[in-house]
């Protein structure tokens, strides 16, 4: 119970402050009430328009976080720290009903966070807590409806305690599943020989690295290539390594 109490002061210090982010998406703006964190506010552009959505399955023990984000698909806004999400096309036609949270059925309640999501593809991304002192994490990338982490090596959860965790400091969000589904990265795009976690090939279950002589822009740029899908790894000099713990 303490390391629970202790848990959710320590989220609300970190981000109580950015609780009223905003995310913009087509037309619209959207953001968490500042008093009621169960309400999200939908705004057209121009400003005329706020709509005020209910979540009807809101739990009091979200209170402590409020920070949200888009999924990279756009399909999902995910509620920091929580491993819940709304439906992008649920809000914008939200009614004075309200909506509920979806929730990824093979996560636990108080320990996993939703990072991102691939609808399209069906997979998800989730942090595990690992130490609640230290904030540290490691990641869980499963198909939709299995328990299975697709990906093992340093900064996976296997439950064992040779797991080697991460933080993700303001970056709670930083993760993301490339829109072909391909690749992933738990905490930031990096293809670095020495990043940690880095960028994985989701299927082969190995980390993309560029040559170091390449120089930090243009690996940057490669990597940022890569994943928006623009070039293959072959055609960008990269290739595939599998770290070892």
């Amino acid at each position: 119970m303490k390391c629970k109490s202790l848990l959710s002061t320590l989220l609300f210090i970190s981000y109580s402050a950015s609780a009223n982010n905003v995310i913009h998406y087509s037309n619209f703006m959207m953001y968490m009430d500042k008093k009621e964190r169960s309400i999200i506010h939908v705004v057209n552009d121009n400003g005329r328009g706020d709509f005020l959505c209910k979540i009807k399955n809101w739990e009091d023990r979200f209170n402590t976080g409020g920070y949200i984000d888009i999924t990279n698909d756009e399909k999902g806004l995910l509620i920091y720290p929580t491993n819940k999400y709304l439906s992008i096309d649920e809000l914008i036609r939200c009614s004075e009903d309200g909506i509920e949270l979806h929730k990824i059925p093979q996560s636990d309640d108080k320990l996993d966070t939703i990072v991102d999501i691939n609808f399209d593809k069906r997979l998800v991304l989730l942090v595990a807590l690992n130490d609640v002192r230290v904030l540290s994490y490691t990641a869980i990338v499963s198909n939709f409806g299995s328990n299975k982490n697709l990906l093992s090596g340093p900064g996976f959860f296997s439950g064992k305690n040779s797991d080697i965790p991460f933080g993700v400091g303001d970056n709670q969000y930083g993760g993301k599943i490339s829109l072909d589904g391909k690749y992933v990265s738990p905490v930031y795009l990096s293809c670095f020989v020495d990043s940690f976690p880095g960028l994985w090939d989701i299927r082969k279950n190995k980390r993309v690295v560029f040559d170091a002589s390449l120089g930090d822009d243009e690996i940057k740029n490669r990597c940022q290539k890569l994943f928006d899908g623009k070039a293959t790894l072959e055609e960008l000099g990269g290739k595939l390594i599998r770290p070892k713990k």
